[in-house]
């Protein structure tokens, strides 16, 4: 059940620093203008006392971190989101591949290596962005609800519970989707496949090994949304009860944004390459670079 879990972490011991680096730039970018897991993250902030809130507010937590943002300007931060992180992934893709197919591990690429990932790369996102934005709308419109049900202001503790639960479903309905997209782009470019057939194809690869794909996916992303939650809400505590600045508070959320955008960004592009090498049952050979064989 961890097998491409274990498989990630091997690979990705030996090779982390220059990987974490492609990642490491558009994640600071990112970070200006968007929380990682905002649909999960932005929770606490209903446990500390906020006085109330409605569809809009939800809604733009999710897409923007910037205080008093409107929808224009959450559309914008994700439009730069999906900039930065497809170019981060369509670089981490090409530096994994070449490294699994030649064994060479180096962040130069060919420009025909770039160029091929671009449109099934991009695609993929603007799917899986189109899944999410509807995803945020639903997930606003059940909290807004539950909370006119409950018609306590500040949020009381049931109110945050079901909004959590809700939040949760939606959220694995989410991650649900994403695993059947995750080979989507790596068909389009090895089997040259139209996007229809290596969707198909996609569906087929992860349908059959949906538990093993699942875990491994869902294992470090739990680690990373937990880790992410638990030091946003210490922030936010601090920040109401230990007087500490606004200004203080939103550099260290900055940092912890740019830690937790960078290793996310990194585990998906291994994960996806590295998933699909085992599940296609393809020769790897960089294992000689930290096994000592082939």
């Amino acid at each position: 059940m961890f097998t491409m879990l274990k498989e990630t972490c091997k690979y990705l011991k030996k090779s982390f620093w220059l990987l974490a680096f492609i990642a490491l730039i558009p994640s600071i970018g990112i970070s200006f203008f968007v929380k990682p897991f905002s649909s999960i993250t932005f929770l606490p902030s209903l446990f500390v006392g906020q006085t109330d809130y409605d569809f809009s507010d939800i809604f733009i937590k999710m897409l923007t971190p910037i205080n008093n943002a409107s929808f224009i300007d959450g559309l914008l931060g994700y439009l730069i989101f999906f900039l930065c992180f497809g170019i981060a992934c369509i670089w981490g893709i090409c530096v994994t591949e070449k490294h699994l197919k030649t064994g060479e591990l180096s962040l130069k690429v060919s420009k025909h290596q770039f160029l091929s990932y671009l449109f099934p790369i991009f695609f993929t996102l603007a799917i899986w962005y189109a899944l999410y934005l509807i995803a945020c709308v639903a997930q606003s419109g059940i909290i807004s609800l539950i909370h006119y049900v409950c018609g306590v202001t500040p949020p009381s503790f049931v109110d945050c519970f079901f909004s959590t639960i809700a939040s949760l479903a939606i959220f694995y309905l989410v991650i649900f989707c994403t695993i059947h997209l995750l080979f989507l782009p790596l068909i389009m470019v090895y089997y040259g496949y139209g996007w229809r057939e290596s969707f198909v194809e996609s569906l087929r690869l992860t349908s059959k090994n949906f538990k093993s794909l699942l875990t491994g996916f869902m294992v470090p992303l739990i680690i990373l949304i937990l880790s992410d939650a638990i030091l946003t809400l210490c922030t936010a505590l601090l920040t109401k009860y230990a007087g500490m600045s606004a200004a203080a508070k939103y550099w260290i959320d900055f940092v912890i944004s740019v830690v937790i955008h960078t290793l996310t960004i990194m585990f998906l592009f291994v994960y996806d390459n590295v998933a699909f090498y085992k599940l296609s049952n393809f020769e790897r050979r960089d294992i000689k670079v930290y096994g000592g064989r082939r």
